[in-house]
C-alpha cells in the first residue's frame, strides 16, 4: 500500500474518549470512538507508523454514583470493577489498547490527580483563568447539589430533552444555571439556587479559535457546530466544580474538585506515553514529533474540540492535532444507554458464541456514517452476516476449484486501495474497499494471490477472523471449518436486544 503524503510524522498517539464505568459496554460504544480509533490505528501501522493507543475509565463522572448505590458498593470499588469489565469488553472485540488507565488505581491515582491540578495551577499563574461566581441548583429537602446525572431539563441550544451538562441531540455544552426547566431526576422536590466560586478559562480567550477548529476537525458539520458554540459562548471552560465526587483541588480549594476534562485526561495519558518512551509529553509545546489524534462522540463535541483549544491556550500546552467525531448508533430510534438499559451489550454477544466479534466490527463499518445517526436493526444485522458468510464461502470454494486453471500469480491488492489519508479516513470507505474485493470475480486470482489480497483488505476491520480465513485458504481448507460455513438464525440473537425505559 502506498504511504499517504499526509503521514509526515511517523509516531502517533491515539486517545479515544474515556468510557464512563457505570456498567458494561454496549454496541453503541463499539460503533463510536473505539472502532474508529482501532481501525485507523491498524491502517497507520500498516503504513509504517509507530502507533500507541491509551485509554482509561472516566471514574470521576458522577453518572457512576447511581449504579454504585444500586449495587451497594463504594463508588471507587464499583468504578474499579466496571473499569476492569470495560477493558475486557474492548479486548474481546479486538480493540487494541496499549495502556489502560484507571485513575483510581494505585499505579495512576497520584499522577492523574497531580497532572490535572498542574494544569489548573499553570492556568492561574498565566492569568488566563477567571474565578467566577455561579448559580448551582440544590435540593431544598436534602441539601444536596443537583448536577450531572441528577440534573434534567431541556437543552438551551436546541430545546430537546437533556441531562447533565451536554446535549446528546446537538452536542451543546451548558452550565447548570443555563438548562431550561431544570428538575432533579427521580425527585419532585423544589430546587433552590446557591452561589459558588469556580475557575473557568477566560471567555474571550486571546484570539478567535475558528481557524484552529477547522484545522482540528475535518468533518464539516461537526466543525461548524464547534465554531458556532465558540462564537456564542466564547472559550469559557470549567476547570473546577463544587461537586464532592471528583479530583481533589489541591491548588486553592475554589471549587472543591478539579473538573475531569477530556483534555486533562488526555494530558495525563500523554504524560504516561512520555514516561514509557522517555520523551517530551506529546501535548507539551516542546513536543513536535508525535501526532496526537482524539476520538469522541457528538455528546463530547465541545469537550473534544473547543475545550482543548481553550485549555491549552490558557495553560501553555498543545491541543490535539486531529479530532475524529461521530454521531450515535441508535436502537429503535433511541440512543443506546447504559443507565436506561437500552441496547445490545457486548458481553452478551460474546457469551452466545454465535457471531465472531470481527463480524460485528465488519457490520458496524458497513452501516457507519459519522455525520448521521444510524439505527441498529437485528434482522438486517443477521442478513448481513449470512450474506457475508455465504459470499466468502463461495469465493473460497471457487478459488479451490480454479486454482490451477489460472495463470495469474501476482497479488494486485492495490487495485482495490484508495489513497490513505487521515483527514479522509472513515469506516465506510475502509469497508467499501473490502466489500469491493470480496464481491469481485475470484477467478482472476490464484490461491496465494486471493488470500494475500483478502488479508490486506480485511486485517484492519477483522484483525482475528481475517488472518484465520487467510490461513484456511492457504491450507486449502473447507469453509465449513470456520464460522463462514454456518448460517445464523434471527431467533438465535433475540435475547441480546434490550428495550430500556
Amino acid at each position: 500500500m502506498e504511504k499517504s503524503t499526509d503521514i509526515e510524522c511517523p509516531k502517533f498517539l491515539l486517545l479515544p474518549m474515556q468510557p464512563t464505568p457505570n456498567g458494561r459496554l454496549h454496541l453503541g460504544h463499539l460503533s463510536g470512538p473505539y472502532l474508529n480509533c482501532d481501525v485507523l490505528g491498524r491502517l497507520l501501522k500498516r503504513s509504517g507508523a509507530e502507533v500507541t493507543t491509551i485509554c482509561g475509565a472516566d471514574v470521576y463522572e458522577n453518572w457512576v454514583i447511581p449504579p454504585a448505590d444500586a449495587a451497594k458498593l463504594e463508588v471507587g470499588d464499583f468504578c474499579t470493577k466496571s473499569s476492569d469489565q470495560i477493558e475486557s469488553d474492548l479486548a474481546a472485540f479486538n480493540i487494541s489498547i496499549d495502556t489502560w488507565i484507571n485513575p483510581l488505581s494505585v499505579e495512576h491515582t497520584t499522577g492523574y490527580n497531580d497532572a490535572n491540578n498542574e494544569l489548573l495551577r499553570r492556568g492561574q499563574k498565566s492569568g488566563s483563568l477567571i474565578l467566577k461566581e455561579e448559580k448551582v441548583p440544590y435540593n431544598i429537602s436534602s441539601g444536596k447539589l443537583v448536577s450531572g446525572v441528577w440534573l434534567i431539563g431541556r437543552c438551551p441550544g436546541c430545546g430537546e430533552s437533556a441531562s447533565g451538562n451536554c446535549c446528546e441531540s446537538c452536542g451543546y455544552h451548558y452550565q447548570p444555571d443555563e438548562i431550561l426547566d431544570p428538575k432533579e431526576r427521580h425527585s419532585d422536590s423544589e430546587l433552590e439556587w446557591k452561589f459558588f466560586k469556580s475557575w473557568f478559562t477566560k471567555p474571550d480567550g486571546c484570539h478567535d479559535i475558528s481557524l484552529q477548529i477547522r484545522d482540528l476537525c475535518q468533518q464539516r458539520s461537526f466543525c461548524d457546530l464547534g465554531i458556532n458554540y465558540a462564537k456564542q459562548k466564547g472559550q469559557e471552560i470549567r476547570l473546577t466544580s463544587p461537586e464532592a465526587w471528583g479530583i481533589p483541588n489541591t491548588v486553592d480549594g475554589f471549587g472543591t474538585t478539579v473538573s475531569n476534562t477530556f483534555y486533562g485526561y488526555c494530558y495525563y495519558c500523554a504524560e504516561v506515553y512520555a514516561q514509557t518512551f522517555n520523551c517530551e509529553n506529546p501535548l507539551s509545546q516542546a513536543s513536535s514529533n508525535v501526532r496526537v489524534i482524539a476520538f469522541a462522540g457528538i455528546d463530547n463535541l465541545v469537550a473534544a474540540i473547543v475545550a482543548p483549544l481553550a485549555i491549552s491556550g490558557a495553560v501553555g500546552t498543545r491541543p490535539f492535532d486531529t479530532v475524529n467525531l461521530n454521531k450515535f448508533l441508535t436502537l429503535d430510534g433511541q440512543k443506546f444507554s447504559t443507565s436506561r438499559k437500552h441496547g445490545v451489550w457486548l458481553s452478551e454477544l460474546i457469551e452466545l458464541e454465535l457471531v465472531h466479534p470481527d463480524e460485528v466490527r465488519l457490520y458496524i463499518a458497513s452501516i457507519s456514517n459519522p455525520e448521521f445517526e444510524v439505527d441498529f436493526n437485528l434482522k438486517k444485522f443477521v442478513e448481513f452476516i449470512n450474506v457475508h458468510r455465504r459470499t466468502l464461502k463461495q469465493r473460497i470454494n471457487t478459488i479451490a476449484a480454479t486454482e490451477y486453471k489460472s495463470n495469474h500469480t501476482s497479488c494486485y491488492r492495490c487495485k482495490f486501495d484508495c489513497d490513505f489519508s487521515i483527514a479522509k479516513f472513515s469506516l465506510e470507505s475502509v469497508f467499501a474497499n473490502y466489500w469491493k474485493f470480496v464481491t469481485s470475480d475470484p477467478t482472476e486470482h490464484c490461491r496465494g494471490s486471493w488470500a494475500s489480497t483478502f488479508l490486506h483488505q480485511s486485517e484492519a476491520l477483522m484483525p482475528i477472523l481475517g488472518p484465520e480465513i487467510y490461513q484456511l485458504v492457504q491450507a486449502g481448507g473447507s469453509p465449513d471449518q470456520s464460522v463462514v460455513g454456518h448460517k445464523l438464525l434471527l431467533n438465535d440473537l433475540r435475547t441480546v436486544i434490550h428495550h430500556g425505559c
